[in-house]
């Protein structure tokens, strides 16, 4: 436009001066009228150039522009390759091609000093990628790098998810009387698929025109061995391949000939060198040479054969009547002989679930005697109710200190839960719907009102190591039925087989730590007295009225019913302090576990002679027995649990036969502490181990 704008006063310009030269009479005015009209259609015409030429110009631009393209509209460089290995192109100077069949080539990725300096200068190297496909390096923004992180730590992808949503109850636990809908089945379901129906056709048809056929077996020709027996027929098996056959025996050689050649004939000088050795070397020599016979007619018998036919016969006759065998022994067959490990199945060996919700290491665990409810305690404060089909916490509770402790009433009558916090014991209902609703009414109706005590009183020991409390309305809203408070800090509770009785232990309480309380009267009782020793674990017998107190080097096993100890047992574990007890389900054996990194097996008709088991190499925490199957497990700060096959007989005579088969690793050491508690399944073999890594995990 502005060239256009030019043009015209320069047209104009010219116009006037013209005009100018009409008034000075230089030229006429038909001259000029002639000179401007030629003039102007000289200027049209060049000015229509101008304008088609600028625009041929504007639309080449616009066609270079989009022929560019536009980086905002530009699409990725896809590669075509599919599934092949990106390997085979390593030796080209391409890496594939793209959707129009063009050849991708491989960027220049420089040499090392390159890589380096890159390194250095570009702030975005650490999160760089290089696309396999293409040989782009692409920047990974911080939501891509959020994403890898958590993938590679076994999270979920979206930190947005919730794992642990509450769980909305809905028609699942609740029986209804009438269904939901009265409709009656439809036929269909009772028909078999349209497809299967065709596939059987087509399978009839087939059979039919004999393309199915069965597969038999060619049959196989009936030899006989003549002289393996006279009358009875033996089937000599054909080789399966008749390929690989036995190799032939050695031909001859002509050494071993009647008549070899001269060459292997001894010469005169080795006969000379024979005939100066001793009588018997001659002899021995001479049977090994090779002789020459013109026929093998003349060749004659062995010249030893009556002697050698002779002093066999004598060795038959004069042979003693029993073959005395050398027994050459290795230190290996002094070594009982073990069964392998998958002849003494079943034994968890895997882990199959996690239990993740505390925010601290959780310290106790305990199985419900139906096997449906876990209940884990930590020291965040809290005891976690888990469905164990799923891995699902149902319920969480406040308890306001840590959990030392945990056990379930034995009992399958009430859904009682004692929790050991700090001073307290405290027994809980969870009130969960895996439970039936009669077994939850009945628990809360055994705690509605404390029970008469009559003319029993309460002695001054007793009512300063222990108190019954009733607890307050928020609290009983939370679960809780009924408050212990005890002088001391309780470590351990543990629970008769019947159910109804229990006992606390509180080591620092010196002669009042071991506490037993009946929870149908709400009475305790100090059995021990008179004991000034620091007790650290006990237990019930499973069958008789006998309780296991484990000390300093020593456990003692006490009559319930006659009121006295009944044997006193010194342990190995002298130096170390005894962390645990186990008795196995039969009463006549019972386990303990110390901090020296030792498994003490006991018996108790030979508790002289126990077996001791080091498989640890650190302080063991927690042995177990299974209730149904023989199978012990014992947890350590090692990181490992231990699960060994332990069968006791009936035969008293017989000794259990104890072997070690798996050692399972999973948690994760924190504060020097790996694997807390463990539990078995009642029914089950499944063990449940509780880690300072904040999880409890299930083993089957």
């Amino acid at each position: 436009m502005a060239r256009k704008r030019k043009l015209e006063t320069e047209s104009s310009g010219n116009i006037l001066g013209s005009d100018e030269l009409v008034q000075n009479g230089c030229i006429s005015n038909s001259d000029v009228q002639e000179d401007s009209q030629e003039g102007s259609k000289e200027k049209e015409e060049e000015l229509e150039e101008i304008i088609t030429d600028g625009v041929k110009q504007a639309e080449s631009e616009q066609q270079d522009e989009y022929a560019e393209g536009d980086s905002s509209d530009e699409e990725e460089i896809m590669n075509t390759i599919g599934n092949v290995p990106t390997e085979w192109y390593d030796e080209c100077d391409h890496i594939g091609f793209d959707h129009t069949g063009e050849k991708i080539y491989k960027p220049d990725r420089g040499d090392g000093l390159d890589a380096f300096l890159r390194r250095i200068e570009d702030p975005n190297y650490m999160r760089t990628v290089v696309d396999r496909l293409t040989g782009q390096d692409v920047v990974l923004v911080d939501d891509d790098l959020e994403l890898v992180q958590r993938l590679v730590k076994a999270q979920v992808p979206s930190a947005q998810y919730n794992l642990y949503e509450p769980f909305m109850d809905l028609y699942s636990h609740e029986v209804m009387e009438t269904p939901l809908s009265g409709r009656p089945e439809h036929k269909r379901s009772f028909l078999p698929s349209r497809s299967e129906r065709e596939k059987v056709s087509k399978m009839v048809h087939n059979i039919k025109q004999n393309l199915i056929h069965q597969h038999q077996r060619p049959k196989r020709y009936q030899s006989f061995d003549l002289w393996k027996s006279d009358h009875i027929p033996v089937p000599i098996r054909r080789r399966r391949n008749p390929k690989y056959k036995a190799p032939p025996s050695k031909l001859p050689t002509n050494s071993n000939s009647y008549n070899p050649p001269p060459e292997f004939l001894p010469t005169k000088y080795q006969l000379d060198w024979i005939r100066s050795k001793h009588v018997k070397q001659r002899a021995e020599i001479n049977n090994r040479l090779p002789k020459k016979y013109d026929s093998l007619r003349l060749v004659p018998n062995h010249k030893t054969y009556v002697m050698d036919v002779f002093n066999r016969c004598l060795d038959l006759y004069m042979s003693s009547r029993f073959a005395y065998k050398k027994i050459v022994g290795t230190s290996k067959d002094l070594l009982p002989e073990l069964p392998r490990p998958r002849d003494l199945r079943p034994f968890p060996t895997k882990e199959a679930l996690l239990f993740a919700g505390h925010t601290k290491a959780v310290n106790a665990l305990a199985v419900h005697p139906l096997g449906k409810i876990l209940a884990t305690g930590s020291k965040d404060e809290t005891v976690r109710i888990w469905d164990i089909s799923n891995g699902r916490c149902i319920r969480t509770l406040e308890m306001g200190g840590e959990v030392k402790c945990l056990a379930w009433n034995p009992s399958n009558k009430v859904l009682v839960l004692a929790v050991c916090v700090d001073k307290r014991v405290v027994m809980v209902n969870p009130e969960s719907y895996l439970t039936e609703a009669s077994i939850v009414t009945r628990t809360n109706a055994l705690f509605l009102a404390p029970p008469q005590q009559g003319d029993y009183e309460i002695t001054k020991k007793v009512e300063r190591a222990v108190t019954w409390v009733q607890p307050s309305a928020s609290e009983r809203e939370q679960g809780y039925r009924i408050v212990l408070k005890h002088s001391c800090a309780v470590v351990q509770i543990v629970w008769h087989p019947q159910g109804d009785y229990f006992a606390t232990l509180q080591p620092e309480a010196k002669s009042s730590s071991v506490v037993i309380h009946q929870l149908s009267r709400h009475r305790s009782q100090i059995p021990f007295s008179k004991s000034a020793i620091k007790v650290t674990a006990m237990s019930f017998h499973p069958k008789k009225a006998y309780f296991y107190i484990c000390c300093q080097g020593r456990v003692r096993v006490y009559s319930l019913l006659q009121k006295k100890l009944i044997r006193l047992i010194r342990t190995s574990a002298a130096s170390g302090r005894i962390s645990s007890i186990s008795v196995h389900p039969s009463g006549e054996h019972f386990i303990i576990g110390s901090l020296d990194k030792r498994l003490t097996w006991y018996e108790m008709e030979a508790t002289n002679r126990p077996y001791t088991l080091r498989y640890h190499k650190n302080a063991i925490r927690s042995v177990a027995f299974h209730n149904k199957y023989p199978l012990l497990a014992s947890a350590s700060d090692d990181g490992s649990v231990i699960v060994t096959h332990a069968m006791v007989y009936n035969d008293w005579i017989k000794d259990p036969l104890i072997v070690p088969v798996k050692e399972l690793k999973s948690h994760e050491f924190e504060d020097f502490q790996c694997v807390l508690q463990l539990a078995w399944h009642p029914f089950n073999p499944v063990l449940f181990t509780a880690g300072a890594d904040r999880t409890v995990r299930l083993w089957q």
